[in-house]
């Protein structure tokens, strides 16, 4: 093979071999290309994504809030004052160990079990007024329960009831997670408490099993809490009011259990609700407040 034949053989391997690195580098190119489309496609699902979760959030938080009439809040909380009284009938039936109820009640209470019965009751409706509807928020200290709905005055005064109507949705969903979170003892300050001190001051009285005597009590606390939450986020301004022993009876906002209906309040048995008229500025009963009256004469001691 003459030189010149050779130096042709020798530029076509190199020829040749600068193609295959030249096809190799295309193809090394392709892949990375097609992997950058891939991260390219994955990213953008990802952001796709995170876009739909962030909208179905956006849109779970805008979503109109329920609201209900005045009927159907009367309807649940006297609902909750009937269960009340069926708890008590239930497990305070036993009249002989009732009895022992007349030691520790004031002189001069009437000592019959219906009356009894009543003392209960007031007693734990009471507590769940204090404890729940009482306060401006529930799921907190009341001290700060009572900074928010000072701060809920001023909302109301400096912006839109729209803005308002989502500062106190914001704040019953901040407050109900808060109250359900682990680290929180916002449980142990409400429910739980009442349940035992329920317990402590009447179990000896009832006969009746220890574990359903308390789940059902928690039961109905927990339902009021339910009432609560829905009355903190409805348009318009409610509260609720129970009357201390002594008010004078006012049948536009209150009926009485007593046998007459005569007579100032004795015992208070479940709170009103009251909303405030946008035409009159004048608190009207949605739900009368259910109370016990007493005259001078049945305040003396009663025998059955």
């Amino acid at each position: 093979m003459t030189k010149e034949k050779e130096a042709l053989v020798t530029e076509i391997d190199k020829l040749h071999q600068q193609n295959a690195e030249l096809s190799e580098k295309v193809g090394k190119q392709q892949d990375l290309l097609l992997q950058a489309r891939e991260d390219a496609d994955k990213d953008s699902e990802l952001h796709q994504k995170e876009i739909e979760e962030l909208c179905s959030e956006i849109k779970s938080l805008t979503v109109p809030t329920k609201y209900y009439d005045d009927e159907h809040f009367s309807d649940l909380l006297s609902g909750r004052s009937e269960k009340l009284w069926d708890w008590v009938e239930t497990h305070f039936e036993d009249t002989e160990e009732l009895a022992e109820l007349g030691a520790v009640l004031p002189r001069g209470y009437p000592s019959t079990a219906r009356h009894f019965r009543i003392w209960i009751k007031a007693t734990v409706a009471r507590f769940i007024n204090n404890n729940i509807f009482g306060q401006a928020f529930y799921g907190i200290h009341a001290r700060h329960a009572e900074q928010l709905g000072v701060l809920e005055k001023y909302v109301d005064a400096s912006c839109s009831e729209n803005t308002l109507q989502h500062w106190r949705l914001a704040t019953v969903l901040a407050l109900s997670k808060y109250a359900a979170a682990p680290e929180t003892d916002a449980r142990q300050m409400t429910l739980i408490p009442i349940v035992t001190d329920m317990e402590a001051r009447f179990a000896k009285y009832s006969t009746t099993d220890q574990g359903t005597r308390m789940k059902e009590l928690h039961d109905i606390l927990f339902e009021c809490v339910g009432i609560k939450r829905a009355v903190c986020v409805q348009k318009g301004q409610y509260r609720f009011q129970a009357s201390s022993t002594g008010t004078e009876y006012d049948p536009s906002s209150m009926f009485s259990v007593g046998e007459d209906g005569e007579g100032n309040v004795g015992l208070s048995l479940w709170p009103a609700l009251l909303k405030l008229s946008g035409d009159s500025g004048q608190w009207q009963a949605v739900l009368r407040e259910e109370v016990y009256t007493m005259t001078p004469e049945m305040m003396s001691p009663v025998v059955q």
